[in-house]
């Protein structure tokens, strides 16, 4: 038995749900604040600075091979939200943990968490893939744009350095 699905009514949720993963990433206030994390940690600016190239390596890894399941899957909706599921253990035992926890914990929680499963271009190919025409593809590219760097503004406004290190070392 067939379903029939409004293409539009999709769009919109796809959209909107978007918008809402996009706008409540809790992630890149400790992305924005890693160094300054560690640094509070205890760890020298050298130290600091080493310690962050696992975060890229992984990170990296993470968005070639959520990219690559993807396209192998053909699933697409189900991945983007990997993320999501990757970041909420880790904040939890951000705020869970005591503030006296070894600087390894500190590290290694903030490096998972900035390493998080990054969807963005899985994002990209549903929102092509999703346009139909030319002409809506323009326009759904440019919303998803929009919405990307409304997200990163309003990232970088959530916390500020005086929000930085107050209750937890994170």
């Amino acid at each position: 038995m067939a379903v029939a699905v409004d293409s539009g009514h999709f769009r919109r949720l796809t959209l909107s749900g978007h918008l809402v993963s996009e706008m409540f990433n809790l992630a890149d206030t400790t992305r924005k604040y890693i160094t300054l994390n560690l640094k509070a940690a205890g760890f020298t600016t050298f130290e600091v600075n080493l310690l962050t190239i696992p975060a890229y390596v992984i990170f990296i890894i993470n968005l070639l091979v959520l990219t690559w399941l993807s396209e192998k899957l053909n699933e697409r909706f189900l991945l983007a939200s990997i993320s999501q599921i990757w970041v909420l253990p880790l904040l939890i035992a951000l705020e869970v943990l005591p503030a006296t926890r070894s600087h390894w914990v500190t590290w290694i929680l903030s490096i998972l968490l900035f390493a998080q499963p990054y969807a963005h271009a899985i994002i990209v190919a549903i929102t092509s893939r999703n346009a139909g025409s030319v002409r809506t593809r323009t326009v759904a590219s440019a919303l998803y744009n929009m919405s990307v760097q409304t997200s990163s503004i309003i990232g970088s406004n959530v916390g500020t350095v005086f929000d930085c290190c107050q209750s937890t070392s994170y």
